[in-house]
Parts: structure tokens; C-alpha cells; sequence
């Protein structure tokens, strides 16, 4: 039986719950304060160095309408491998170059200018919201864990992950059919000059959502963890969930099985945290695209990169000069009597579930 809320009950829950967090602010206002403070650091100290140049390079090239230069003599490959049209093939460069949120803002462009129909919109969302390769090298394999081959390894199945998803998913006559021209398919400006400068004002705009993304989610964890004794593991996972950058980062100082803490920070660099989530959903939903569909779509992608990072670690694939205190390893999962290789073989039964089901609804 469907409720319907009134008017003034609908107030009441709205006015309620906004007093409620303005409260939970002011009585946690020390944690309030740091949490705003780390999340600082972090979009100063890690997110501005491994996004801001990539950012600004997606907004010139929007802006002087050079978009499809970057897709020049891999259209005709990228089009039959993926089946989409051949002049679409730039938001993949994009995606697996300069890094979430870039690809969504491209698509949504692209849908808003009735470039691209829905159908064609969601194929591309579902593969092209990557990590950009600056921010899994630097930020993560060297500025986390000091070693850049921690960082090809997540590189690797964060990518391979990807582009299984773009092959599995399913195609239409019209997706492959669509013709875009090349031509005037974003707004040109003239003057170098003012390219440059629209370019950074927009560049600084994304910037600020980021940042404002960054503390919103950051600062959710920290308050619901306030003076909760749970073990750094959870913790991590929790942050994780959350905002991606900080919780890599507190996951990256456990002491954990290797194997077991790569295949975590893999799945959850794919999954890419609500914060991400968020901000992609922010391009794109204007155009019909639902937030539990995009959602589907990094449960998947994290789920096959945990699989593919574990069997680059135990098939030596990818050898790595990594060591690391095992003092946990695994103690939730030992202490609830479930076998390593039984947890393995459930995910990969589930991740092909997921994708059974999703490509039955499509078709």
C-alpha cells in the first residue's frame, strides 16, 4: 500500500531533519572542524595536483571544439571493438586519459545538443567513468603506497574492468546507426585568449564542486564514527564508501594481507565512492539517467576489478616489492568461518549474476 505524505507532514520531516543536523553540527563542532580540515589537505595536497590539469585540458578542448582530434586514426578500431559510432570514440580517450568527471560532462553535452540518444547515453556512462591514470600512478601506487608497481597493478584491472564492461554491454541497430557530425557539435569560441579563460573559470567551478563534494563527504563518516569503537578495517571500508581519496588513504596504513588490501582499494577505486558517484550523477541526470543505474554500473565495475587484481597477485602476473605487517589478514572473515577461496567464488558467481540480469533487462 503506497503512503502519501501531506503537504504539511512533508514540512514537518523536512523542517525536522534540517534541525537535527544543524544540532548534530553544533554538538560535534571539534570534529566538525577537522573533518573540514583533512578534507582541505587532501583536495589541496592530493586532489588539485592529480585533477586540476586534466580538467583544464577537457574544458580547452570543449571550448575550441578539438574534441574529435583525440580519437584521429582509432575511430574505425574503437567503433567496431565497443559498437558505437565512430565520432563517440572520443569520450573513451577521454574517460581512460583525463579521469571521472570529464567523460559524464561530455556525454551529457553531447545528449543536451541531441547529439546522442538515451539509449546510447547509458552504454557510454556505464564504461567511461574512470580514474585518470595520473591519479591511480601518483596519488595512489607513489603518494599512498611509495611504489609505482602497486599503482600499475591497480592501473591495470581498473582499466581491464572497464572495457569488459563495454564489450558485454548489449547493442542496439540504433545505437551503432547514429551519426554525429563533426562539425560545430560543441560551441566554438574564437579568441585564443578568451578560450584560456573560460577554460580555467570552468576549470576552478568543477574544482569547487569537487571540494564542496569532498567535505560534504568526508564529514558524513566522520560524524556518524564520532566516539564509535570499530575495528580500523570497518573504519576504512566505511570512509571508503564515502569519499574514495581519504579512505584509500586510511586503508593504505593497515596492517593487512597484501593480496587482501589490494583487492579491497581495487574494488573500491572502480566503485569510486559516493562522492564520485555523486558528482557524475550531477552531469548526467537531467537526461533521464537514475542514480541506482549508475550505481549498478560501479557495483559491477569494482567487482570485476577486485577479481582481475586478485588473479594478477596468485597467478605472479604482476610481481610486486611491497611489504607489509600482516597482523589482521583477514580476522573478520576467520572469525566468521568463511574460506578465503569460498569468498572468491561467491563474488565472481555474483558479479556474473549482476551482469546476466543487467543484459536480460536491457535486451
Amino acid at each position: 500500500m503506497k503512503v502519501i505524505l501531506t503537504k504539511r507532514t512533508k514540512l514537518f520531516i523536512t523542517n525536522t531533519t534540517i534541525y537535527t543536523c544543524i544540532f548534530l553540527l553544533l554538538i560535534n563542532s571539534k570534529t566538525v572542524l577537522n573533518s573540514i580540515n583533512i578534507s582541505l589537505d587532501l583536495f589541496i595536497h592530493n586532489l588539485i595536483p592529480s585533477l586540476f590539469i586534466y580538467i583544464l585540458i577537457t574544458e580547452i578542448l570543449i571550448n575550441s571544439n578539438l574534441m574529435y582530434t583525440l580519437s584521429l586514426g582509432l575511430s574505425n578500431i574503437l567503433s567496431k571493438i565497443f559498437r558505437i559510432p565512430k565520432n563517440t570514440t572520443f569520450i573513451l580517450i577521454i574517460s581512460y586519459l583525463l579521469g571521472y568527471p570529464n567523460a559524464a560532462k561530455c556525454i551529457y553535452k553531447l545528449y543536451s545538443d541531441n547529439k546522442i540518444n538515451l539509449k546510447l547515453a547509458k552504454k557510454l556512462l556505464a564504461f567511461t567513468n574512470n580514474a585518470s591514470p595520473a591519479y591511480i600512478l601518483c596519488s595512489i601506487g607513489i603518494g599512498m603506497f611509495n611504489n609505482v608497481d602497486v599503482g600499475i597493478l591497480l592501473l591495470i584491472s581498473h582499466f581491464f574492468s572497464s572495457i569488459i564492461i563495454g564489450l558485454c554491454y548489449p547493442t542496439s541497430n540504433d545505437i551503432i546507426q547514429q551519426n554525429i557530425t563533426n562539425s560545430n557539435t560543441f560551441t566554438k569560441i574564437s579568441s585564443s585568449s578568451q578560450i584560456l579563460t573560460t577554460s580555467l573559470l570552468n576549470s576552478f567551478k568543477t574544482l569547487g564542486i569537487i571540494l564542496g563534494y569532498t567535505i560534504i563527504f568526508s564529514l558524513i563518516p566522520s560524524l556518524i564514527l564520532t566516539k564509535q569503537n570499530i575495528p580500523e578495517l570497518i573504519n576504512g571500508l566505511f570512509i571508503s564508501v564515502f569519499e574514495i581519496t581519504n579512505g584509500i588513504k586510511t586503508l593504505s596504513t593497515l596492517a593487512v594481507n597484501t593480496t587482501t588490501l589490494l583487492c579491497v582499494i581495487s574494488f573500491i577505486l572502480s566503485f569510486s565512492s559516493l562522492m564520485i558517484i555523486f558528482q557524475i550523477h550531477s552531469f548526467v541526470y537531467k537526461i533521464g539517467i537514475k542514480l541506482k543505474e549508475l550505481l549498478l554500473y560501479k557495483l559491477i565495475h569494482g567487482t570485476l576489478s577486485s577479481i582481475i587484481t586478485y588473479l594478477l597477485l596468485k597467478l605472479n602476473i604482476i610481481k610486486l616489492n611491497l611489504v607489509l605487517d600482516v597482523s589482521l589478514n583477514l580476522s573478520l572473515i576467520k572469525e566468521l568461518n568463511i574460506p578465503l577461496n569460498f569468498m572468491y567464488i561467491f563474488i565472481i558467481f555474483l558479479t556474473i549474476l549482476l551482469l546476466y540480469i543487467t543484459l536480460k533487462k536491457k535486451r
